[in-house]
């Protein structure tokens, strides 16, 4: 009896510093929110036993079009392109083509008469960068750097999206499988207690075996609810390096 009354006021103490902990947690959730600290929230994801299926193929195409950093960077590389084409008109002649009509009255192309008589004129001006000491073609071979920069940076971007995708799916997967190993665990665990209360209560069982039974319970509960948030949280991470992660404004939820 005393060693149950230990086990109870141990499992009391437990309870209180859980329950301290969770409004501690709520108060921390809702400054990080810009809430009330003690308005009382619901997460969306807070049901622990609805959890997405295994993961298959992912279009990571699709993935990286989704993605904000491969759409700058690949502006990025646009800008550079065209600047390097800038520095290259730099280094082209310029031809300019001009052309008018000019009339006068009265007019003294034949004489002097009093009438509307004019003339075209045509022009054509050149200016060819025969001497620029080298300095527009630093700037080019500058701009064609920056060019192949930006498009190396866009490349390893995406290996390492494509890489981040795969570590997503492949962690996603396999804490769903844990979460599955722990939930046999638990029913193990429960029909195990549940045969070492009855035997209790028909005096073949010590106290002792019915707390081993009932820790063994607590430790697969809580491996299974540790799983199931690895789960929640990998899932996660999935939907940002997909690109389909969208803020609760977008959705239109709170």
């Amino acid at each position: 009896v005393l060693k149950v009354k230990v086990k109870i006021n141990e499992a009391d103490l437990s309870i209180i510093k859980a329950e301290n902990g969770l409004s501690l947690s709520r108060m921390a959730l809702n400054q990080v929110c810009g809430l009330p600290l003690d308005e009382q929230i619901e997460l969306e994801d807070a049901d622990l036993d609805r959890n997405p299926d295994l993961v298959q193929v992912i279009p990571t195409d699709d993935a990286l079009n989704r993605r904000p950093e491969i759409e700058m960077l690949t502006q990025v590389a646009n800008i550079a392109k065209a600047k390097e084409k800038l520095k290259f008109a730099e280094l082209l002649p310029t031809v300019a083509l001009s052309g008018g009509y000019m009339a006068s009255n009265p007019s003294a192309f034949n004489g002097v008469t009093k009438r509307f008589e004019g003339m075209f004129n045509v022009g054509v001006v050149a200016t060819v960068p025969l001497f620029h000491f080298g300095e527009r073609i630093h700037t080019l071979n500058a701009s064609r750097a920056s060019k192949v920069v930006a498009a190396l940076e866009l490349e390893d971007a995406k290996d390492k999206i494509e890489l981040q995708i795969s570590q997503s799916v492949h962690q996603t997967n396999e804490g769903l499988k844990k979460q599955m190993q722990t939930e046999k665990s638990v029913e193990s665990a429960e029909e195990n207690l549940m045969y070492a209360n009855e035997g209790f209560n028909e005096g073949v069982i010590t106290a002792s075996d019915v707390l081993m039974a009932q820790t063994a319970w607590l430790a697969a509960k809580s491996e299974n609810i540790d799983a199931a948030i690895d789960v929640k949280l990998h899932n996660l991470y999935l939907q940002k390096s997909l690109g389909t992660l969208l803020s609760p404004m977008s959705n239109n939820t709170k």
